[in-house]
């Protein structure tokens, strides 16, 4: 994205992080004038660069990814044998395998866009796509972590420790730095240790969210704050 923004052609393009949070969770589709920036051969070459210098250090197995990520290519039946044909050989020489990643990016960014409902969260046009391709994709129940979800160690296990000394964590910082995979992980790591979790879409007001959840006990005519009250106690030993 850097080498897109310091490019003379694209100084009045403005990087929303809201913006940028929809496309990484496949609710919009990506700028037109990125995927055509990153269509040229040259810009592609520079995306390899910069994955090389500033991607690559910070990753435990670098080598394990790619590997991954060249098995979710060749076997997502939605893929043209021409298309798999053209850019597999890049994957082999080692000396040409950022390349090889750089351009399946470039590629992943011209397909065709496939949202997600954001009710559920479930692909709209979910049936089209490969089973190997829904496997890494979260679906309407509890969601599961990255398979590649790493060094998070401390903060999981502090995490763990302020939910033992208070009812209630909040994780926050900018779209895109891990906070759902933390959360995701955590879950799966310590779900013994609750009754029931629960997973559910912010929508801008918390107190509105816990009282819009119906249990089957509530009554018609039950308030607002009554439902808040009710759902708060049956959430305790809960992890929403």
């Amino acid at each position: 994205m850097k080498i897109f923004l310091d490019s003379p052609e694209n100084k009045e393009f403005t990087l929303d992080n809201g913006l940028v949070c929809r496309w990484m969770t496949g609710q919009a589709k990506i700028s037109p004038k990125i995927s055509s920036f990153y269509a040229r051969p040259s810009n592609q070459e520079k995306l390899a660069e910069t994955i090389h210098r500033n991607i690559l250090p910070l990753m435990a197995d670098y080598n394990r990814t790619l590997q991954e990520i060249y098995a979710l290519f060749i076997q997502d039946s939605s893929i043209s044998e021409a298309q798999k044909a053209e850019l597999a050989p890049l994957y082999k020489p080692v000396d040409f395998r950022l390349l090889f990643l750089a351009k399946l990016i470039s590629f992943g960014m011209e397909r065709p866009f496939i949202k997600r409902d954001t009710k559920n969260q479930k692909l709209i046009a979910g049936g089209s796509l490969s089973p190997m391709v829904l496997d890494y994709i979260m679906d309407s129940e509890i969601p599961r972590p990255c398979r590649h979800f790493v060094g998070r160690e401390d903060e999981t296990t502090e995490l763990h420790s302020l939910l033992e000394d208070n009812s209630k964590v909040f994780l926050y910082g900018i779209a895109g730095i891990g906070k759902s995979e933390l959360a995701k992980s955590y879950a799966k790591q310590y779900k013994k240790h609750y009754t029931n979790i629960l997973y559910f879409e912010y929508a801008g007001d918390l107190h509105q969210s816990v009282t819009d959840m119906y249990f089957t006990d509530d009554l018609p005519e039950d308030t607002e704050e009554e439902r808040f009250r009710a759902a708060a106690k049956k959430c305790q030993g809960t992890y929403c």
